[in-house]
């Protein structure tokens, strides 16, 4: 029986994993949750009932997707934003000291929830790591002790075996990473260094330089920091900074079995297509 809108929303774990993939769809098809176009919001609140068997009303889903929003970049600050900190594979959680975590959340109480739960990618999807990082579920690196950085490639033969097949692949994905992000913080300068605003302004802010970048390309306008990116190989490159063939953590050399079979499947579908 479907629970009545007017009742408090309780989300399982599978709950959301379900939510997750329903906004994924919806996005595909340019009905992104966060603009609250009512026809996206409609498909997933029926869908959503249709498999879980619960009814939430469009002001529950889109406040689960504004809570889930902020922890993702909450989290991302920890991995992407923070240094010399470790990952605990056994617990799947970030590994701090006691007075790290103390003055962190002290900070700010919203990082509580990470000093004893991590959060990860929804089923099927991986985030993309460098090969310092842990290998847990969820977490595709690339191959060690491998021929791995571009630069390699396109000074030397072209990448051979699967292995070598994936490490390019592997970087030049991250390499793409690194460029976009470089080049926006290089057109939108307040995205390199944002004032102390209150937080909501700062999220307002790269809302709003996201929202005329994608303007521009949508336009089909002339962009002249990406052209001077794509005439340049090297520009926003920092992968190279990293290398595959100095000491991981201990963690890493204990990869999960599933994600190095994941990363085989992808590795041999890259060389046979």
């Amino acid at each position: 029986m479907a629970s009545s809108s007017k009742e408090k929303a309780i989300w399982t774990a599978e709950d959301v994993n379900i939510f997750c993939k329903l906004c994924i769809e919806e996005i595909e098809k340019g009905n992104r949750p966060a603009s609250n176009k009512r026809d996206g919001w409609a498909v997933i609140i029926n869908k959503f009932e249709e498999l879980t068997g619960k009814k939430y009303n469009k002001i529950q889903m889109k406040s689960k997707w504004d809570n889930l929003n902020e922890e993702w970049k909450r989290w991302r600050t920890l991995i992407y934003s923070e240094t010399g900190l470790g990952w605990d594979d056994k617990k799947k959680i970030i590994a701090a000291t006691d007075k790290w975590w103390d003055d962190k959340i002290k900070a700010d109480y919203r990082f509580k929830p990470f000093r004893t739960k991590g959060i990860h990618p929804p089923p099927g999807k991986y985030y993309l790591v460098d090969v310092g990082y842990p290998n847990p579920t969820g977490y595709l690196g690339p191959y060690r002790q491998v021929r791995y950085h571009l630069p390699e490639f396109r000074q030397g033969p072209s990448p051979t075996g699967y292995q070598e097949v994936f490490n390019h692949a592997h970087s030049s994905l991250r390499s793409e990473i690194e460029r976009a992000f470089g080049v926006l913080e290089m057109k939108w300068h307040i995205l390199k260094k944002m004032p102390s605003y209150p937080y909501e302004k700062q999220v307002q802010i790269v809302i709003a330089t996201m929202a005329l970048h994608n303007y521009i390309r949508r336009n089909a306008m002339k962009d002249m920091d990406f052209e001077d990116a794509d005439l340049d190989l090297e520009y926003g490159y920092s992968v190279d900074c990293d290398t595959v063939d100095d000491g991981a953590s201990s963690s890493n050399t204990n990869a999960s079995s599933d994600m190095a079979r994941l990363r085989d499947e992808i590795a041999m579908g890259l060389v046979n297509n």
